[in-house]
């Protein structure tokens, strides 16, 4: 079985850190190359001249893994002149998921490179060892339906209220036991509140009434698609919203700002987002496909995502390092210096 890894790495315009690559190779070498026949994508916005110069690439071939993975940079991916530009004008994190459609679409262009399964992932991830069994054991379910999704748990959250300090999250409502009447009550569908305090600069220093929709969404780190599903569907992973107020976009549905500017409020704001994946579990949900969608336990099957790795980079290189020193001593001599 072929699987095409589609992975990124590197903090925007910032120089390379290999801290942050270590445990996704060292894992790959270990859990995934000797079983399956692998190809890796590793697309690098840290965005040196060229690849081949890179410390990342070099990391690569010091892992014995140059045959198996391929670097490349924003100026390395045939896109026409003015998509480069336009790419490289986007905050890292809207380049998220425009990276991870990019990265789909030009391998599409070459066939998928003959895999049978495609996977976007981070590299903040470990491989683990169960990966092949649990490929294998997903990939028979292509035999009732060709086109399988896998993604992992986790990635959700709950309508809240935020004001300043204050985070109203609405949980969901207790559940009597029809058997015990001392649970009985009539409020058993009222959900439950629970208050947390917070102290994000964003809505201290901007004091408005923010009140935020539930947040569900399939978990990027991590995604599989297989052969069939992958060619028949394009997903679109980037984080979407709505002008804050309702403003009319391009002069568009400028009655549904005059609604806002009529029965809303200059101290409320009401957020229609979804981050990424939020549309592609909508889509999944909705049930207008033909896809079977497998949801794998977190931090047990195929792959551990210590998140965030990119945003909170002191706690992934320490856990990564604790990971590497109990479990990957063959590989030491390679990163044993990057941690000192």
């Amino acid at each position: 079985m072929k699987v095409l890894l589609l992975s990124i790495c590197g903090k925007t315009n910032e120089p390379e850190d290999l801290r942050y690559l270590n445990l996704y190779l060292a894992s790959l070498k270990k859990h995934v190359v000797p079983y399956c026949e692998a190809k890796v994508i590793l697309f690098n916005n840290a965005n040196p001249e060229k690849s081949e110069d890179s410390l990342t690439w070099q990391r690569v071939k010091e892992f014995g893994l140059s045959e198996v993975v391929e670097i490349r940079n924003i100026n390395e991916m045939d896109l026409p002149e003015k998509s480069v530009e336009f790419m490289k004008q986007q905050h890292w994190f809207s380049k998220i998921g425009l990276t991870m459609n990019m990265m789909f679409d030009y391998s599409k262009t070459h066939n998928f490179f003959n895999a049978d399964w495609i996977f976007h992932t981070d590299t903040d991830i470990e491989f683990l060892p169960n990966f092949k069994d649990h490929l294998d054991a997903i990939h028979g379910l292509t035999t009732v339906n060709p086109a399988v999704f896998i993604s992992l748990a986790g990635d959700a959250y709950p309508y809240n209220i935020r004001y300043k300090e204050k985070e109203y999250i609405f949980d969901v409502p207790k559940r009597i036991d029809i058997y015990d009447d001392t649970t009985l009550s009539y409020d058993y569908m009222i959900r439950e509140l629970i208050v947390k305090e917070r102290a994000d600069a964003q809505y201290i220093d901007n004091p408005r009434l923010v009140f935020n929709i539930q947040q569900q969404k399939v978990r990027n780190d991590f995604v599989g698609l297989s052969r069939a599903c992958a060619t028949a569907y394009n997903f679109n992973w980037v984080a979407c919203h709505y002008p804050q107020d309702f403003k009319a976009h391009k002069g568009q549905h400028a009655d549904l700002e005059q609604l806002w500017t009529d029965f809303g409020s200059a101290n409320l704001q009401l957020t229609v987002s979804h981050d990424k994946g939020g549309t592609v579990q909508y889509f999944l949900q909705a049930g207008n496909h033909d896809i079977t969608k497998i949801q794998l336990r977190g931090y047990v099957d195929m792959v551990k995502h210590k998140g965030s790795g990119w945003f909170d980079g002191d706690n992934y290189v320490g856990y990564s390092l604790q990971e590497l020193t109990t479990r990957y001593t063959e590989s030491t001599d390679i990163w044993e210096t990057d941690y000192q």
